[in-house]
């Protein structure tokens, strides 16, 4: 675990280009590399949509929707996110354009009819969910449709929103408290928004006073290699039948749960994208287990920064010690607190919700070490 007490993005999946890219611009400033890496597949998917394709039995695309998680204040998400939209804008990749926010579906419809690929570049996702909780906006099921679909349609007898052929990505920051706090609408969650997106958290680096000028003989050299690398599209990439036997064990053992929803998706998404970044012609093993490991990574993520669906402050307490108790078990009363930063609710509400879990048989209080002396709580054991 990280110092902000979030997961660590697997290291062995940052590979190619992308990567090298990532830990390039990286050198010498307070941007984590894995923003950095999270940005540029999110912007090399949206460019290569249509173009890059993955042979197997459903229509495949490389669209993200990432967004990049951190502390307040902390993080350099929307430096990441600028640096990468801006480097891959240099390299003039053909039929590809970046929006910068959005304040209805009907904006977004008309953005969508003059550019087929749109990246949504949100420096808060915040904002987006509060527009799209305006009465009446559809802004929020026209963005999930499109998640998966290349149309939407919706009449009424004010507006009238149609697009075809619409590839759209999505690359968003937030804070951790945003994240999972009051952001989500009951809609959002019921709509299946969250587990849609390709979460990435980074814990913070040391600081640096005087950010050093990054080496641009360097990343001029990387834009040519990812340059002659969209050179090769379009294309559709095959899979060999060892990586296959690889990514049938890994699906096959996912746990049935709402995090685990769509994994499957993103993993057919970074599969060509890691392949083509790495001048692979097909997807082989090593690509497989990179795309693994990142969405077991997900998956933690996800169980970690699940957005609350809660109706009072209590129960949002209890679930915020029972998700963190399922990633990290077991914890002390203290560091309980300071993981689920129990000061916002108040000692009163913390101690509340340890009580309402006890009483339930969520939770247990055991007894660490041979003295016994200290207490621990962990999630009780399912009666069999």
């Amino acid at each position: 675990m990280a110092d902000n007490n979030v997961p660590i993005f697997p290291r062995e999946a940052m590979i190619g280009s992308l990567a090298d890219l990532a830990r390039e611009a990286a050198k010498g400033n307070e941007v984590p590399e894995e923003f950095l890496f999270g940005a540029a597949l999110t912007v090399f998917g949206a460019v290569a949509s249509g173009r890059l394709f993955l042979q197997i039995g459903l229509d495949s695309d490389t669209r993200l929707y990432t967004v990049l998680v951190a502390e307040s204040a902390s993080g350099k998400k929307s430096t990441a996110t600028a640096f990468i939209t801006e480097f891959f804008k240099s390299l003039n990749l053909p039929d590809w354009n970046v929006c910068y926010g959005v304040g209805s579906a009907e904006g977004l419809g008309q953005q969508l009819n003059t550019t087929m690929r749109l990246l949504l570049n949100l420096d808060e996702l915040r904002s987006f969910m509060e527009k799209s909780q305006i009465k009446g906006s559809v802004l929020l099921p026209m963005t999930a449709t499109l998640f998966e679909k290349l149309h939407y349609e919706n009449h009424t007898k004010d507006s009238h929103i149609a697009v075809e052929e619409a590839r759209l990505g999505l690359l968003a920051c937030s804070t951790v408290d945003t994240y999972n706090g009051d952001m989500w609408s009951a809609e959002a969650i019921a709509i299946g928004l969250p587990n849609r997106l390709f979460v990435v958290s980074a814990p913070q680096r040391p600081r640096v006073a005087w950010p050093k000028e990054r080496n641009r003989e360097r990343l001029d050299a990387i834009g040519q290699t990812i340059k002659g690398q969209f050179a090769r599209l379009p294309e559709k990439l095959g899979i060999t039948p060892e990586a296959k036997v690889v990514w049938e064990e890994w699906y096959e053992n996912l746990p049935a749960c709402e995090q685990a929803r769509r994994l499957d998706t993103i993993g057919f998404r970074l599969m060509p994208i890691l392949a083509t970044t790495t001048d692979s012609p097909e997807v082989d093993v090593d690509i497989v287990e990179a795309v693994t490991a990142i969405l077991d990574y997900e998956l933690q993520i996800r169980t970690l920064l699940d957005p609350v669906d809660a109706e009072t402050i209590v129960a949002k307490v209890e679930q915020k010690i029972c998700r963190r108790l399922k990633v990290e078990s077991p914890m002390s009363r203290r560091s309980l607190s300071k993981a689920i930063h129990a000061e916002r609710y108040g000692k009163g509400t913390f101690g509340l919700a340890l009580q309402n879990l006890q009483a339930n048989g969520d939770i247990e209080l055991f007894q660490l070490g041979l003295t016994g002396r200290k207490l621990a709580y962990r999630l009780s054991e399912p009666i069999e």
